[in-house]
């Protein structure tokens, strides 16, 4: 006889330990540059290894894991509070671009997070635009972009090195002024077109016209600029006799016309004499019609020799060759910037003994003895290399009335030998990373010394020069083809913010370039919202934004390290679809929802939603989801 036995409720619960990736994620980098590959793992696994791989995962391709600070080109470092490791790859070679694997160790099947790396070259463009232009004059550089980029954020930076153009960009079409530059933008011609006033020769060098992308690296074309100036635009030689007239031919820019002409005598600028204010011997014609002046000299004397370039408004410098009979001819250099009036001259042991009576030989700067047989001179209003200062050479050529003299004239520009900044330099930064400081300079700098400063740049406050390589935290490289210095700023801390100068040391006053650095913590935020569900549900995460932010790229990432989080997003607003993440947007009410389906344990953890702002750091909300296991089912179970 059967028996029928009691009816029994079994509570059964299923657990899924199926290894997913949370999404791709998508990294993006230059060769010869550093990475940052974060992955964010659940909780529940802090004590467990992390590693990065490649390949099929085997023992052979893992690159590093936890238990090792550093190995190869490769770093790691194991955040527990934020559940994120990071992986930071050195130096980028070509090779390296592809497909990784971050890897999660537990019983059973890893849990692995599949990355893409993409590299490109960190210069650019096959194509360069050239462009000239003279001091004082204003240039226009035009850019012109896809249509896609209507919308998109556009600036300009010094340089040719995508990878920290945006960062230090002298303008971008946020701002659209910036000292000397400014920005307009046509979208109807989809170009725009950056202005520089008042131009000076350190304005030489490589520009990168740049479009800021939401996804991927930026997008960027080419100018080269040279800045001439009109200075020694024309060298004429004459020769001249004393006692006898000579007539000397000046041309000038056509911009110069309304500018005083004038013919001056003096060492330089500060002391310089018009002589047509002064005597009768000197008549000066200007024919505005040819852009050229005429100034007679009647009557000439050996003291006329002593005449010279100086660097005031529009007029002619004179310089000399002075000749002792049954001596050869000295060849002539004339050079005439606003640093240096530069020529050679050959010379002979009584004109050395002329020059050794000099009367400013006791002068503070430092007098040089034993002139040879060919001596360079250049004049300069605070160095000179010669073995005399160039005054002495006027003493020798005044030296007696029986010389013949030879008047070389040359026509010179007011020119302005201001110092000053091209733009301001932003650059943003997060506290325990590093950030790159890159400063262009001009053409012939190459083989000058750079460096970067704090305060008032005296010798102090000097952090590091391109004479050494590291100095405490800092680090410095001078790309000479690029004509740009980079110095990394290693390990950030909160005292590091404020303002630094990047240093270019010339004769006379140093270039000096401003660079604000910004520093924020890299972690978010003071409120977190926190989500629950159960595994193989759906969960949406809502994140709001500010009105001012309805028109730029949303994303969402796991941890809660914003330095890495744009680079890191499982999902952006362009993208919309990321295997299990969708992401919606609704304008009207400012926010933006993530949903993620089929849901796993492993999804637990910190989310950052992210807005990214054209300048300066991004804006971040935070989320904490926490994934339980699956809701008890109840089976009924009838026993006969």
């Amino acid at each position: 006889m059967r028996s029928v036995q009691d009816l029994l409720f079994i509570l059964c619960i299923v657990l899924s330990y199926v290894t997913r990736a949370a999404g791709l994620i998508h990294v993006f980098g230059y060769v010869g540059r550093d990475v940052d590959v974060s992955c964010s793992y659940g909780q529940g696994y802090k004590s467990h290894e992390k590693y990065l791989c490649k390949n099929d995962c085997g023992s052979s391709d893992v690159l590093i894991t936890t238990s090792e600070t550093k190995k190869n080109k490769f770093s790691i470092y194991d955040d527990k509070e934020k559940q994120t490791f990071t992986v930071t790859l050195s130096d980028l070679q070509s090779v390296d671009a592809g497909k990784y694997w971050c890897g999660v160790t537990r019983t059973g099947k890893d849990i692995y997070t599949e990355v893409k790396l993409e590299l490109e070259q960190d210069t650019c463009c096959d194509k360069v635009d050239k462009i000239q232009s003279h001091e004082r004059d204003s240039v226009s550089i035009i850019c012109p972009y896809e249509l896609e980029y209507q919308n998109n954020l556009k600036f300009i930076c010094r340089g040719n090195q995508p990878s920290t153009c945006l960062q230090q960009a002298v303008i971008t079409s946020d701002s659209k002024q910036n000292g000397r530059f400014t920005l307009t933008e046509d979208k109807e011609s989809r170009r725009f077109t950056v202005n520089i006033n008042k131009r000076t020769q350190e304005d030489s060098g490589w520009y990168l016209c740049g479009v800021h992308r939401n996804t991927g690296l930026d997008v960027f074309s080419a100018v080269e600029l040279e800045v001439k100036v009109w200075c020694c635009v024309k060298t004429l030689a004459m020769s001249g006799t004393v006692t006898r007239p000579v007539t000397l031919q000046c041309p000038y820019p056509p911009h110069h016309q309304n500018n005083r002409k004038f013919l001056c005598k003096g060492d330089h600028r500060n002391n310089c004499t018009d002589v047509l204010s002064n005597g009768s011997r000197f008549t000066l014609q200007d024919d505005v019609s040819l852009s050229s002046f005429s100034v007679m000299i009647t009557n000439l004397e050996a003291g006329d020799a002593a005449m010279r370039s100086s660097l005031c408004e529009t007029g002619v410098g004179i310089t000399r060759h002075c000749e002792a009979a049954g001596e050869p001819k000295g060849s002539e250099e004339i050079y005439a910037n606003e640093e240096t009036v530069g020529f050679s001259k050959q010379t002979t042991s009584k004109l050395q003994d002329a020059c050794n009576v000099y009367s400013d030989a006791d002068d503070d700067q430092p007098d040089y003895e034993n002139f040879t047989a060919t001596e360079e001179i250049y004049c300069n209003e605070n160095f000179h290399v010669s073995n005399r200062k160039c005054g002495a050479f006027e003493t020798c050529c005044s030296f007696s009335a029986k010389y013949r003299l030879h008047v070389v004239f040359l026509f010179i520009v007011v020119l302005s030998y201001v110092t000053r900044a091209a733009g301001v330099f932003h650059v943003f930064g997060y506290v325990g990373r590093d950030v790159n400081v890159s400063c262009s300079y001009g053409q012939g700098y190459e083989s000058h010394e750079k460096y970067l400063c704090k305060n008032d740049c005296g010798d102090s406050d000097v952090l590091i020069t391109t004479s050494e390589t590291n100095q405490n935290k800092y680090s410095i490289y001078d790309d000479k083809e690029k004509r740009s210095f980079t110095v990394t700023i290693s390990d950030l801390q909160s005292v590091d913010a404020g303002k630094y100068w990047c240093g270019v040391t010339r004769t006379g006053k140093d270039i000096y370039t401003e660079v604000k650095l910004k520093l924020e913590q890299d972690h978010c935020c003071n409120n977190v919202d926190k989500i629950q569900s159960h595994e193989r549900d759906s969960v949406s995460i809502i994140c709001p934004y500010q009105l001012e932010y309805q028109n730029n790229l949303k994303f969402i990432c796991r941890g809660n390290q914003p330095s890495t989080c744009l680079q890191q997003a499982v999902i952006t607003s362009d993208s919309k679809q990321n295997g299990r993440f969708t992401l919606t947007e609704d304008k009207e009410s400012r926010r933006f929802t993530v949903n993620i389906n089929n849901l796993t344990q492993e999804d637990s953890g910190w989310y950052l939603c992210g807005v990214h702002r054209n300048t300066g750091l991004d804006v971040f909300s935070a989320v904490e989801l926490e994934v339980e296991g699956l809701m008890p089912q109840l089976h009924l179970i009838l026993l006969q």
